[in-house]
Parts: C-alpha cells; sequence; structure tokens
C-alpha cells in the first residue's frame, strides 16, 4: 500500500519512464528544429554568484572555481574551508534560499553564441524550490537579457522535445540521450563535469569558452540540416 507522497512520486514516474519508453514516437515530431539549453551553468553564471557569496561570508577565502570540482557545492566548499560538511551544506543552502541569491546574475560567455543560432530554442532548468521567488527571477533574467520567452522549469528534463540539448550535468544529458535517440547533445564542460561516456562521444559535442563560436557553428549546420530534410507541414 502506497502510504506517503515520496512513494507515490516514485511509483508514478516509474509508469512515465516505461510510458516514455514504450510509447517514443517512431517518427520525429511535425515541429520546427529546436535548440534546448540549460540555464544555471549554461547561460547564467552560477558558479560566479555562488563565488561571490563565499568570499562575502568566509572572509579571506581565494577560493575559485577550480576549487568547485564536484556537482556537490557544499562538500567543495567545506574542503577547502575545512568545515565539516553538515556544516557547509547549511551554510550553502541558507544561501540559495535568499532571494538576492538569484536577482540580476551574471551571463556566461557561451549565452552570446547560443542566443545566435537563428532557431526555435526552449530553456529546460531545474527548480530551486526552496526560494519561493526563484522562478521569477529565473525567467525574468532569461527573457530580458536573451530574450528567452519559453521556459520548462522541471528536473525531469528528458521529458521535453528537442533535437540538441545543451546541458553541463551529464546525467541529465544521458537520460535524455537514452530517451531520444535521434538527438544530439552539447555538454558544457567545467571543473565539476564527469567524464564523457566513450558510448555517447558520437552524438555529443563537447564545449568550453574557447570552443563556443566553433561548436555553435556545427550546431547550426545540424539544425539547418534538420530543417531541409523534415519540413513543417502545415
Amino acid at each position: 500500500m502506497l502510504n506517503d507522497w515520496t512513494r507515490i512520486d516514485a511509483y508514478v514516474r516509474q509508469w512515465i519512464d516505461y510510458a516514455t519508453d514504450k510509447l517514443r514516437p517512431s517518427a520525429r515530431p511535425n515541429l520546427p528544429p529546436t535548440l534546448l539549453t540549460d540555464g544555471d551553468g549554461v547561460l547564467l553564471d552560477f558558479t560566479g554568484r555562488l563565488l561571490e557569496r563565499v568570499r562575502d561570508r568566509l572572509p579571506g577565502s581565494k577560493m575559485t572555481r577550480a576549487d568547485l570540482n564536484t556537482w556537490r557545492t557544499e562538500e567543495a566548499i567545506g574542503r577547502y574551508h575545512g568545515l565539516p560538511e553538515k556544516d557547509a551544506k547549511k551554510l550553502v543552502y541558507a544561501w540559495l534560499e535568499q532571494e538576492s541569491f538569484w536577482v540580476d546574475m551574471d551571463l556566461l560567455h557561451y549565452a552570446q553564441h547560443i542566443c545566435g543560432v537563428p532557431m526555435d530554442k526552449v530553456v529546460v532548468t531545474s527548480p530551486w524550490v526552496s526560494c519561493d521567488t526563484w522562478h521569477a527571477h529565473r525567467t525574468k533574467d532569461l527573457r530580458q537579457k536573451l530574450g528567452f520567452d519559453r521556459v520548462v522549469v522541471t528536473d525531469q528534463k528528458h521529458y521535453v522535445f528537442g533535437d540538441v540539448f545543451i546541458e553541463d550535468k551529464w546525467a541529465h544529458l544521458e537520460r535524455w540521450l537514452q530517451v531520444w535517440p535521434e538527438g544530439r547533445g552539447v555538454y558544457v564542460l567545467a571543473p565539476y563535469s564527469e567524464p564523457l561516456p566513450a558510448a555517447f562521444a558520437s552524438r555529443v559535442w563537447t564545449m568550453t569558452t574557447e570552443t563556443a563560436g566553433e561548436v555553435m557553428e556545427e550546431v547550426q549546420k545540424h539544425l539547418q540540416t534538420i530543417a531541409r530534410a523534415h519540413p513543417v507541414r502545415p
């Protein structure tokens, strides 16, 4: 008997995953070529804002981006400053719950290259649910600074159709590539990146600050090829 919401959620997700695998369309949907992109770590500088908080709240800290070498930021911050992980986690989560953390976040270098691709673009970003105003500030930055009107907020990103997905977290990109076998990925590399498995190398471009322009040119060519091969029917 399912008697709590956690177990119900897990049960529902299990069946959604089953349906996604069994009912995956055999043909490409009648949609224009679509570029999906993550928000934090690809368009907006989450790491830069986090390091601002580190310097403000931990005086004398010289922590850099290179020191944030794991997705568990509290672990990296605790290790660097000699703090117990539970104390570092409490500190970091307190920052992330503050509205000011999410207000007017800086853009990353990748943003200009991604926005320069003249194709349909959709942001697919995971929510930070403990901050009540996160959604308003995230969508405001994406719309006002970058012109993104379509923003999908979900931590289950593999349910969103697209032809190319730009992401800096391998777990999200891997699951999306598994669900959409014709899709291609762009893996944004950072100090916290996991290795790219060889099995996916032929379907994924890796992107750094230095290669962003070149990679996005290849992405644009790929999307243009799809547009010619699959014109949208009226």
